[in-house]
């Protein structure tokens, strides 16, 4: 059986990453829905490098990422991630994690892989 499970958190520290500090900043105070893995693996949104590979890691979509930026009043980094995508063509991203360090869960969603 996997350790997968849907939860939604919220942000509690600013995440490491290749984005600037500003725009990294802007996810604390966030809340969103997604998935705990504890076999994640990262890549680098600018580089694509991999890193923090079986760290324990909270992944959501990216769009609903976004939505939870904008939703959080955070519109500047919310368009600098839009920016991003437009100017990689995509950057192929669904989605986003943030390390254990960054969240704290907040409730379990009721779905259990």
């Amino acid at each position: 059986m996997s350790n997968e499970r849907f939860v939604t958190v919220e942000i509690v520290n600013t995440p490491p990453g290749e984005a600037p500090e500003a725009i990294r900043k802007a996810w604390v105070g966030c809340q969103m829905t997604g998935l705990i893995c504890s076999h994640g693996v990262n890549t680098g949104v600018i580089s694509g490098e991999t890193n923090n590979v079986g760290v324990k890691q909270f992944v959501v979509s990216f769009e609903q990422a976004l939505v939870a930026l904008f939703v959080h009043g955070k519109e500047e980094a919310g368009n600098w991630w839009i920016d991003l995508c437009r100017s990689k063509e995509g950057t192929g991203k669904e989605h986003l994690s943030f390390d254990q360090g960054c969240f704290r869960e907040l409730e379990t969603a009721g779905i259990q892989n």
